[in-house]
């Protein structure tokens, strides 16, 4: 059984101001976290917005990325043909001369 937070023989009123005293005071601590956990969410907004920015830009980059080295692929394909055509011309080149002399 819980004990009373009263004395024996207290009033009405003395109860009464007590529960209120008690109200009061959980109103106020019901306040401060209220307040504070709308500071925390703005907090918490801001960082899920910055995060979404960053991942946009870093989604821009690997795209950016992804088209440079297709790019470069490109690239290499043509010097790799460029170089088997230099072959195979030179090996001409060298046979015509072979034959000439």
């Amino acid at each position: 059984m819980a004990s009373s937070p009263f004395r024996a023989g207290s009033t009405l009123e003395d109860q009464l101001a007590y529960y209120k005293a008690q109200y009061e005071q959980l109103e106020s601590e019901l306040q401060d976290f209220q307040a504070s956990s709308r500071e925390l969410e703005a907090e918490l907004e801001k960082d899920v917005e910055a995060s979404e920015k960053r991942e946009r830009k870093l989604k821009e980059q690997v795209e950016t990325l992804g088209f440079e080295v297709d790019e470069w692929k490109v690239m290499r394909r043509c010097a790799v043909h460029s170089e088997r055509s230099r072959r195979v011309l030179t090996h001409g080149i060298d046979q015509m001369q072979a034959v000439q002399r």
